[in-house]
């Protein structure tokens, strides 16, 4: 796990640091920092050296080594800019050729002077026709404008920085410039960084909204902010960690019995999704509590699933059950409502997906219950008891709004989406970031919520909230691994629920 901070957090956290006069201090050990990444960059691998120590790629150069290579920055007006302007100029004092473009009529005045001394040259980013010349010339284009500085709002202040040609590295200071710190928004225009170096701590807008995508590979350099940094309410956990083997005195109960209401006439595949991933999962047994009023469902399941034991509402089998998978494909049946309604007042563990979230109520409802909303659901749950939400604020501020609703509800909330925030009640959110946008198709939350349910069916009955936060963040884990190991340019929810378990099936043979 790799905590991740908001921007009000990190400049909290160096308060104390500036009011104790290290602003410089910190601003060099940045800037050090910075310098030796891109250096680790021009000395990293390249393809091909011929004469001149510089290897092509795509008709551009690659450096092979420091000393010769040509590195530039847009620098902004304030710290941000310092940052780069300190970096190159140690990067010159290494026999680098470094450019300054310059993007406002003002910058931090002492590393302007330090990159000056060093040999640097100045350039007008504003020259628009002086500057793109320059840009096809770069090994590396450092992004120094605005780091944590940028705010997001619902009017969009193009940044409009040019774009180096293909093959130029970029590496973006704390943040691609126009990346909100807290929500990963960004301004039209927005340069795509190849790496992001952050300063003291990572940045919430990496991890989540189009900064994840904008920013890169990241690495966070050390500056002295530890000791002054907050307890961590968000952590990044892309850290698969598939279930072990069964243990050697196992049976079918005591690695967990899933009790599935699921399906309707209208959505009976929902059910077989969840039910395969289930299964996939390492259940010891499968309970699916189908209606009469839903025969569908009930032939389908048995044909996908043989091993499934089908019941009616109230059969005995029900007694077993150690967690619930409830909603996938219910729809308007009020039988399946109905069931719906039992399994949360039985006080189990439970899964609460798609057509079973409007059902939810308070009484007997285990705390070992977890949400699996997409933006669209997670808004409608939350205008129930808030002023007007809609989807789009959920996607703008994932992290907030599903911290929100877990307070709220009372509950686990796993908001899906490009990253996945799992919320608990006391403030905590989990992101999982690794699923590949392949799983934007049909029926693959149905197939999560299955894999959810299997992971807690086997923690037991008595399991409590933050034991189901844990299993959620694992189950969306290996929800991600089967998605990753199908093809990249796309797939079926039902080939993603064979696919759950496949990998441990694979390193057991």
């Amino acid at each position: 796990m790799r905590p991740v901070y908001s921007g009000a957090e990190v400049r909290a956290a160096e308060q104390p640091l500036l009011d104790a006069g290290l602003g410089p201090e910190l601003m060099r050990r940045a800037a050090h920092g910075l310098a030796q990444h891109v250096a680790a960059v021009l000395q990293g691998p390249t393809t091909v050296a011929p004469q001149g120590g510089f290897a092509v790629s795509g008709g551009r150069r690659r450096a092979s080594k420091v000393y010769g290579a040509r590195v530039a920055a847009y620098v902004g007006p304030g710290n941000n800019g310092g940052d780069a302007l300190f970096a190159l100029a140690e990067l010159r004092r290494r026999g680098v050729d470094c450019l300054a473009f310059t993007t406002h009529a003002r910058w931090h005045d002492d590393a302007m002077l330090a990159f000056r001394a060093a040999g640097g040259r100045v350039v007008d980013a504003r020259d628009r026709s002086a500057a793109a010349e320059l840009l096809s010339s770069l090994d590396v284009l450092i992004d120094g404008v605005t780091g944590t500085g940028t705010r997001v709002g619902d009017e969009p202040r193009p940044i409009g920085l040019p774009a180096p040609p293909p093959g130029v590295h970029v590496v973006a200071c704390d943040l691609p410039s126009g990346v909100d710190a807290d929500t990963g928004r960004a301004e039209p225009g927005t340069l795509a960084a190849d790496t992001t170096v952050c300063f003291g701590a990572l940045k919430r807008g990496l991890a989540v909204g189009e900064g994840s995508r904008l920013g890169g590979e990241t690495t966070v350099v050390d500056i002295g902010l530890g000791p002054h940094l907050p307890e961590p309410s968000a952590w990044l956990c892309n850290d698969p960690a598939p279930p072990g083997p069964p243990a050697w005195n196992a049976h079918k109960y005591s690695r967990g019995v899933v009790g599935l209401v699921a399906g309707s006439e209208q959505y009976p595949g929902a059910a077989v999704l969840a039910a395969r991933a289930a299964v996939n999962a390492g259940i010891g047994m499968l309970v699916a509590v189908v209606p009469e009023s839903a025969p569908t469902v009930r032939r389908m399941i048995l044909s996908a699933c043989p091993e499934a034991v089908v019941t009616a509402p109230g059969g005995a089998a029900i007694d077993r059950v150690s967690a619930w998978v409830l909603g996938p494909g219910i729809g308007d049946d009020d039988e399946q409502r109905l069931g719906v309604e039992r399994a949360l007042a039985s006080g189990q563990p439970a899964v609460v997906d798609a057509s079973a979230l409007p059902y939810l109520g308070s009484a007997g409802r285990s705390p070992a219950t977890v949400l699996t909303p997409h933006a669209g659901e997670l808004a409608s749950l939350l205008s129930a008891s808030e002023s007007a939400v809609g989807a789009s604020d959920v996607l703008a501020d994932p992290i907030h709004w599903a911290r929100r609703a877990a307070e709220t509800l009372g509950s686990v909330v796993a908001l899906k989406g490009p990253a996945t925030a799992v919320a608990t009640p006391d403030g905590q959110v989990r992101l999982v970031t690794r699923g590949p946008s392949a799983l934007a198709t049909a029926g693959t939350g149905d197939v999560l919520a299955g894999v959810t349910g299997a992971l807690l069916s086997g923690g037991g009955r008595g399991i409590g909230l933050p034991e189901a936060a844990e299993l959620t963040v694992q189950a969306v884990n290996l929800h991600a691994s089967a998605a990753l190991r199908l093809p990249a340019h796309g797939f079926g929810a039902s080939a993603l629920a064979e696919a759950i378990g496949a990998e441990r099936s694979v390193s057991s043979s």
